[in-house]
């Protein structure tokens, strides 16, 4: 089975357990990376794995 290289932003909001509003603010400051695909957004998982990592390094707290 190939794993799912990218997401949308409703499925990663939800695995991030955030809303997507949240989401978008942390997308658009650059928090979290996307990939724009015409006005597509999609999300890496083992991008947003690795941001949840440095989230619990640094001590969390969004």
């Amino acid at each position: 089975m190939i794993p799912q290289l990218l997401i949308k932003a409703d499925e990663a909001a939800k695995l991030l357990s955030m809303s997507k509003r949240k989401l978008w603010s942390l997308t658009e400051d650059g928090t979290i990376q996307c990939l724009k695909v015409g006005r597509s957004v999609f999300y890496c998982p083992r991008y947003l794995a690795r941001w949840i990592d440095q989230q619990l390094k640094s001590g969390g707290g969004m």
